[in-house]
């Protein structure tokens, strides 16, 4: 599970340092900024969607205040 964090982190970063650092290639259309783009981003969207489907846990919390 740790690899997971650092490969997340590892994909945030990179798409980050692409959309920077090549933003006026992405204006112009170049194919290989887009490409990176999509390289970088479709992982972040699938693990987002994943987590996004986990059940939720329904257990009480002992810990919760009630009013």
């Amino acid at each position: 599970m740790e690899h997971l964090y650092d490969f997340v982190s590892f994909t945030i970063v990179c798409l980050c340092i692409v959309l920077v650092f090549a933003d006026d290639n992405l204006v112009n259309g170049d194919w290989w900024a887009i490409l990176l783009v999509c390289i970088f981003g479709i992982p972040i969207f699938v693990l987002v969607y994943s987590i996004w489907r986990q059940p939720q846990n329904q257990a009480e919390i002992n810990f919760k205040c009630i009013e």
